[in-house]
């Protein structure tokens, strides 16, 4: 369906009918909106009664009606199949529908009318917004097809919105701040245009700055993904406020890598790899819009933030917040605490965070040298301002504020970083203030934990580099037994084709060939039960560690074996597998898994037994590259530990960036026939030393891999 061809006339109609509108319904509402709000164009209310709708003479049918761009279908969900076809008739070339009843509701009977409409739709090649949404609004062209009362002096401005939830565009426009829109989308059902059609058109809409999402579902992450990187291209931020995500993922995964991963995890990753803002609240996103929609051509150039005020306390909190989420208030340079020394009384500490303390009232000149001589610090990369601006101050205290505020906006230009000024409650802000600092495009944000992670969102969104490193390709022959799952020897030779490296070890069925092996490779041994049918071998007391000698080798084989039996009558026994102990080093998790909606994705993360307690783990949607592997490292909590904490021992990072990788290439290679895989404990050995997998469990779809 060629959706792209018509979008011009959903999103900016010249002509727009109506269809079911009368004065009190959601069709007169829409009408009353188009007025109040300004659109231009002729609008054609029909109603089978044919009175005169607000002044606009209405039509009795659509085929009185004349050509006409759009239609606004505020008719009951029987009734909108016909009226598509009937408006496909008429050569209109896009539509709104309002009506709820499809396959947002419990049953089968709704859905089974979507996807009758679905056809209609595609076939009709009409752009459709909806169904079961609230309509959409371009206030840039003062159109507002919308079902909601709206207010007519509604502002345009730089910020586009897409949302699931009709109420959250009503929430969005309703906050009081002085954000403007271009556009307000609800996006209902989707069954004709989708919600990356219109993150589309908003990335190439010229007025259109700064993109928010408000989603209950990613439905097409390939399609987000490649309009996330023109977004980029065009410097325009797309901030996503996922809905929904404590949902949990699958009960049923063999793995701990199942266990430690939540569908929450996974948005969070594909938003990071992809240069996406993700918000965790509507006031987050405000916030955040507000600091995006100012300086998303003029970004920090690091992270470095130097942070002022005029309270001690509120300077206190406002670093409680920035460390809790890992905001970097660095130390400035002697030169710049001898430059604020100039300006600050001698019982004040030149250092950051700055508390101006009086200076910032009753000296503005003062003030204004100390935000001048903390821009110029190398290590501040951006400048956060604590300052009280809330709608309840009284009259005089607004009035001291505000000359507060006009020198920060006398400066502010001349400052060779971006500087944001914020008050610690949210609730609404101080118009005067506002207006000072709007005059400059200085953003005043309200909620310091709000602020703060705006801020820290802005940072973040300036580093961002998107993946330029390419991923191996690996041809290797690959044969996957046809069952459920892998014993654990089986599951460690298609590693090892990969090039991961494993133990040496051996199944056996009697004592004499265990004793073999040891007297090949030595002391000390693991014993562990060889079966596809027991994957988790602690539980069922099918494994024994530290094995020394002859004698405690031929305890454990009988032990492990007899456990095994016991915990699972019906399993399949191989044998008992033999293995070399491998000691020392960090034990790490390294796991593959399957998800509808993103695809394959990989967890690497601190493991062992206390993988699940900790869940100190990395995402990231296949496939992995070398760079890749290293980012999902440094984002690890235990990143220090390999890198030596404490004069400790420095770890083989190399080799588990490789690992990684090996394990990228056989999910790929792999596509489809394998569900899980996992490498628990992944022991990375001394700097210099490799990786070694001690266990491993994959899980397949029952099909054989076909030689590649």
């Amino acid at each position: 369906m060629e959706i792209t061809n018509n979008m011009e006339y959903l999103m900016s109609p010249k002509t727009i009918a109506i269809i079911g509108c009368s004065e009190h319904n959601i069709g007169g509402v829409t009408l009353k909106n188009l007025q109040e709000t300004g659109f231009k164009g002729a609008i054609y209310p029909v109603h089978p009664k044919g009175k005169p709708v607000f002044g606009i003479d209405c039509y009795t049918s659509i085929e009185d009606i004349p050509e006409v761009e759009c239609a606004v279908i505020g008719l009951r969900n029987s009734l909108v199949i016909d009226t598509i076809k009937q408006l496909s008739e008429k050569n209109v070339k896009a539509a709104v529908i309002l009506a709820s009843g499809f396959a947002e509701v419990p049953g089968d009977e709704g859905k089974h009318i979507q996807q009758k409409l679905k056809k209609v739709i595609k076939d009709s090649n009409m752009a459709v917004c909806g169904p079961n949404c609230l309509g959409l609004i371009n206030l840039n062209d003062r159109v507002s097809m919308f079902s909601a009362a709206l207010d007519g002096e509604l502002a345009d401005g730089g910020v586009g919105v897409v949302s699931h939830s009709g109420s959250a565009c009503i929430a969005m426009m309703s906050t009081g701040r002085g954000i403007g829109f271009s556009h307000m989308i609800s996006t209902g059902n989707e069954v004709g245009v989708s919600s990356v059609d219109y993150f589309r058109f908003l990335v190439e809409d010229e007025k259109t700055k700064v993109i928010v999402g408000i989603l209950e579902g990613i439905n097409d992450p390939n399609g987000l993904s490649e309009v996330a990187k023109l977004a980029r291209e065009k410097q325009k931020p797309i901030i996503i406020l996922k809905v929904g995500k404590s949902e949990k993922g699958s009960l049923a995964a063999a793995s701990h890598t199942g266990s430690i991963v939540g569908s929450s995890d996974l948005h969070q990753s594909f938003f990071k790899q992809n240069g996406i803002i993700e918000a965790e609240s509507y006031n987050e996103v405000i916030e955040i819009a507000e600091v995006m929609l100012r300086y998303h051509n003029d970004l920090p150039k690091g992270n470095g933030m130097g942070l002022v005020a005029i309270s001690g306390g509120q300077l206190a909190l406002s670093c409680d917040i920035a460390e809790s989420i890992g905001l970097n208030i660095p130390q400035i340079n002697e030169e710049t605490q001898q430059e604020l020394a100039k300006y600050l009384p001698d019982f004040a500490n030149t250092v950051n965070p700055l508390d101006v303390t009086s200076t910032g009232l009753f000296d503005l000149e003062a003030y204004k040298q100390c935000l001048l001589a903390l821009s110029k610090d190398p290590a501040i990369d951006i400048i956060a301002v604590c300052q009280d601006a809330t709608a309840g101050l009284n009259h005089s205290e607004s009035v001291i504020y505000q000359n507060v505020a006009k020198a920060i906006s006398e400066v502010a230009n001349a400052l060779p970083v971006p500087i944001v000024v914020f008050t610690h409650i949210s609730g609404g802000l101080d118009t005067g203030i506002y207006n000072v600092l709007d005059a400059v495009d200085v953003p005043l944000l309200q909620g310091a934990n709000e602020s703060m992670v705006a801020i820290q969102k802005l940072i973040n969104y300036a580093a961002y580099q998107p993946t330029t490193t390419s991923v191996e390709a690996v041809n290797q022959e690959v044969e996957v037994p046809d069952r459920e799952s892998l014993s654990e020897s089986e599951s460690k030779k298609l590693l090892s084709s990969f090039g991961i490296r494993t133990t040496r070890e051996i199944t056996v069925r009697n004592v004499e060939e265990a004793d073999a092996f040891a007297d090949s490779v030595g002391y000390p041994l693991v014993a562990k039960i060889d079966s596809p049918d027991i994957l988790h071998k602690t539980e069922s007391g099918a494994i024994r560690l530290g094995i020394q000698n002859s004698e405690e080798l031929k305890e454990a084989f009988f032990e492990v074996y007899e456990n095994a039996k016991n915990y699972n009558p019906n399993a399949q026994l191989n044998g008992v597998n033999i293995q070399e102990m491998v000691q020392g080093g960090l034990e790490f998790i390294i796991g593959v898994r399957n998800d509808e909606v993103y695809g394959t994705y990989m967890v690497v993360g601190l493991g062992g037994v206390f993988v699940e307690l900790f869940k100190d783990v990395s995402l990231r949607i296949l496939p992995i590259s070398k760079s890749d592997a290293y980012d999902m490292i440094n984002d690890l909590q235990s990143k220090e530990l390999l890198a030596g904490y404490r004069n400790g021992t420095t770890y083989d990072v190399e080799a588990l960036t490789e690992a990684i990788v090996h394990l990228s290439a056989m999910a790929a290679q792999t596509k489809g026939q394998l569900s899980e895989i996992e490498i628990n404990p992944l022991l990375v050995l001394e700097k210099g030393k490799g990786v070694v997998a001690l266990d491993a469990l994959i899980t397949t779809n029952k099909k054989l891999v076909q030689s590649v």
